[in-house]
């Protein structure tokens, strides 16, 4: 196309091909081609891989593990004379963040309320543990009116206010419900079948993650 001054990228399309050879009074035909390139974002909140439900403490709950996935795509666009006429679409990576949540479940297990633990506060304690017929707990009836029971914790009100539904990675969901006088600062005692089982729970130290004020557990 040099001699007639036509300038070519190239991606144009020539009909004939610059290989062939145009007869007298043939016309030959430039198809301009352009191609633009964008990326797009396909975000999934959450994909489960691990779940277990488990009505030990309070309620029935259902622990899932799993990852928020974010997919993205590098997008082609080709364009023949403005025209656009093919687009392309592939993956260009796929990012992923494991994400773990806990779930509240009814009677027929329909999830009636969902918390995102890695969205909320979490404070690091250390634990202790209680049970009915422990010598330095006076009763059985916790500071806010509630009869002890697995699930049921103390906490020192000014770090975790009490009325605070809570999960511990280990124990399961909790609701603070009880104060000490040995619970003080960053102290939680946690309310456990027996003296035997209350020996896991030794001075060990737990991230307690905070999911809401509520006045039922």
């Amino acid at each position: 196309m040099q001699q007639f001054d036509v300038k070519l990228s190239s991606k144009d399309i020539v009909r004939p091909s610059l290989n062939e050879k145009i007869r007298w009074g043939e016309k030959a035909q430039v198809v301009r081609v352009k191609e633009t390139l964008e990326e797009e974002n396909s975000l999934v909140d959450f994909v489960l891989e691990w779940k277990r439900r488990t009505a030990k403490n309070l309620r029935k709950v259902e622990i899932q593990e799993g990852v928020r996935q974010n997919t993205v795509y590098t997008i082609q666009h080709i364009f023949h004379d403005g025209k656009e006429v093919e687009t392309k679409k592939k993956v260009k990576k796929i990012e992923k963040k494991p994400v773990k949540r806990l779930v509240f479940l009814n009677q027929r297990d329909y999830p009636i309320k969902i918390y995102d633990l890695s969205k909320l506060k979490k404070i690091r304690l250390v634990a202790t543990a209680y049970w009915v017929g422990d010598p330095q707990v006076p009763g059985t009836i916790t500071y806010s009116g509630h009869r002890v029971r697995r699930g049921l914790v103390a906490v020192d009100p000014s770090v975790i206010p009490l009325g605070m539904r809570l999960y511990i990675p280990g124990y399961g969901y909790a609701y603070s419900s009880d104060t000490g006088s040995a619970i003080k600062g960053k102290r939680i005692d946690l309310f456990v079948e027996n003296k035997a089982v209350s020996r896991n729970w030794e001075h060990k130290k737990v991230d307690v993650y905070l999911l809401e004020r509520a006045k039922a557990w």
